[in-house]
């Protein structure tokens, strides 16, 4: 009985390559990026102005995830979803989307911030 070695094995190039291209993986960072810090924001609102119990948190941020899934034009990620799964995306549209949610993001830790400056 003889042994034979899969040359794949001893190769140093991988053996498959990538499905994606570099700007698609890009693309989805930023889009991930965008969407982290639109969760920061969410959590910046609730976590320290408003003095509720790390349950009732979770369960508020957990509806408002579900909600913009249901719901394709409610902020943070139902216009981001609807922009890059919909038939009809364009490039304009997607950018707007993804402005939308940094900016979403944006707005609600900045609001958290001055809500918990003014708690002081």
């Amino acid at each position: 009985m003889s042994r034979t070695v899969d040359k794949h094995l001893l190769s140093p190039h991988p053996v498959r390559q990538h499905p994606y291209p570099a700007p698609t993986l890009v693309l989805i960072g930023v889009l991930h990026l965008a969407q982290a810090l639109a969760g920061v924001g969410l959590g910046c609102l609730i976590s320290r102005p408003l003095p509720v119990p790390v349950g009732v948190a979770v369960l508020a941020v957990t509806s408002v995830v579900v909600v913009s899934l249901v719901v394709f034009w409610l902020p943070p990620l139902g216009p981001m979803l609807a922009a890059f799964a919909g038939r009809h995306a364009t490039g304009q549209v997607q950018v707007l989307a993804l402005a939308e949610t940094i900016g979403f993001g944006a707005v609600l830790a900045g609001t958290g911030w001055a809500l918990d400056r003014s708690t002081v």
